[in-house]
């Protein structure tokens, strides 16, 4: 995977830098792509039940507030259903300890 802007190779769609520095619409862009790029399968992660595309969306595993260098990583995402990405959805799966262990600083 490249950044978009620069070309760097990586895991994420818009690089640390290139996204300290991008505009409005660059960042637009590269959270279009980073969903379309996790948003790879038609089963919810958390909830395992199968939707259609249009009622999927990209999950951050690891939340953009508490890592936002992460923020553009397709690691961190999975495929997930409307209802299940609210934090107080009842099925709503954590990462397990060996997943949230690669991305410590």
């Amino acid at each position: 995977m490249n950044c978009i802007s620069c070309h760097n190779i990586g895991n994420s769609v818009l690089c640390g830098f290139c996204a300290k520095h991008a505009t409005k619409g660059m960042h637009k862009r590269a959270n279009s792509i980073w969903h379309e790029l996790v948003v790879q399968s038609d089963q919810c992660w958390h909830c395992g039940r199968t939707f259609p595309r249009d009622m999927l969306c990209g999950d951050h595993l690891i939340t953009k507030g508490s890592r936002p260098d992460l923020r553009y990583d397709i690691r961190v995402g999975v495929s997930c259903c409307k209802e299940c990405n609210t934090s107080g959805s009842k099925y709503r799966k954590q990462p397990s300890e060996e997943f949230l262990s690669q991305f410590r600083p």
